[in-house]
């Protein structure tokens, strides 16, 4: 699949409380940016066209300027120059970065705590791949000040065999930070804490929600936080579904499970929470129909009942869902040159 999945920010949650200021306000996609640091008159954020090539996930961080500190597609890197980082080309000591471009959520940036010069770059293996998820340190200090991977910390292994599920939050002290992803084979969510010292390779396991195995079409389907990191949602393509779920940001526990599925549920693919959280969206891969639940309601069969068709798509092309800073929701279409766009997500 190419040239519809957008790219993915320095994080997908919490513009304001994780990012830099502004640094949540430079997208890129396949095919070009949107850039709302220097926005068009209306508002709009500013389209430029230009090619990153055509994977369907990608990982960014810009700074405080809207200016690309580097970006991946989950196997290479590329610095602020667009040139690939040395130690993440294949030729390279353990060659390139183990996830996949061919991945939902091929890879997640999130900054070292209490550092300004390291990041890590979380990576997931596409369709079953055995490389599933692991990580790399970016040591900014390398190279003149653009950056390179950090031989010592390339290619961690965490999970031989994973879904495409990789996300992460905040933890509550508001320093540390949750990494969570699902392993293949399982009916569990791994919660990796990322700190100062570095990530703790000892997960918190929390088994709840489907098993997931099978087919790779189960893999797939992007899972997110909502702004203030209490609930969480996952998307299974294959299995035609939502998950909604609690999460504490304290323990890293996901909890409270209620599974949003139907019998004209199809592929279930991107999913994005209001910036409130009341509201949850969910598209489909190959199917047509955007999806919205009021979530604050208070019983499982509540939130179902809910459901209500936002939009009804001219073509099986509904993908990524990503929450701007203008805080309305954008959606990456497939084969097509222009997303579209929720104007009024906190309402009904």
């Amino acid at each position: 699949m190419k040239n519809f999945t957008l790219i993915i920010l320095l994080v997908l949650f919490g513009f304001e409380t994780i990012n830099a200021q502004n640094s949540g306000n430079f997208w890129y996609f396949s095919a070009g940016s949107l850039n709302w640091c220097t926005p068009q008159a209306n508002g709009d954020p500013l389209y430029t066209a230009g090619s990153m090539g055509g994977g369907e996930g990608y990982a960014m961080v810009s700074d405080a300027n809207c200016n690309m500190i580097f970006y991946t597609d989950g196997t290479f890197v590329w610095n602020a120059n667009w040139m690939i980082m040395s130690n993440s080309m294949s030729g390279s000591p353990g060659g390139s970065l183990q996830g996949s471009p061919s991945s939902t959520q091929s890879a997640l940036i999130i900054p070292k705590p209490l550092s300004t010069t390291s990041y890590y770059i979380f990576t997931a293996d596409a369709n079953l791949g055995a490389d599933g998820i692991s990580y790399s340190r970016v040591d900014m200090t390398m190279n003149s000040g653009l950056g390179d991977i950090d031989l010592a910390e390339k290619n961690v292994l965490l999970i031989s065999w994973a879904t495409e599920k990789l996300n992460a939050v905040r933890h509550s002290n508001g320093v540390n930070i949750w990494v969570v992803c699902h392993p293949f084979n399982s009916a569990n969510f791994y919660s990796y804490l990322v700190t100062s010292t570095g990530v703790i390779a000892i997960p918190v396991i929390s088994s709840i929600g489907s098993f997931i195995s099978g087919v790779s079409a189960n893999t797939r389907g992007y899972m997110k936080f909502s702004q203030d990191g209490s609930r969480m949602v996952a998307a299974i393509e294959g299995m035609n579904m939502y998950e909604l779920f609690d999460f504490n940001s304290t323990t890293g526990q996901v909890m409270n499970y209620i599974p949003l599925t139907g019998a004209n549920y199809d592929d279930c693919y991107g999913v994005e929470f209001s910036a409130t959280g009341q509201y949850l969206y969910g598209s489909e891969r190959w199917g047509n129909q955007l999806r919205q639940w009021d979530i604050s309601l208070p019983t499982a069969s509540a939130i179902q009942a809910s459901e209500v068709i936002v939009a009804t798509l001219s073509s099986y092309a509904g993908k990524a869902l990503l929450l701007g800073p203008d805080y309305k929701i954008y959606l990456a279409r497939g084969s097509h040159n222009y997303v579209g766009r929720i104007n009024y997500p906190d309402q009904p």
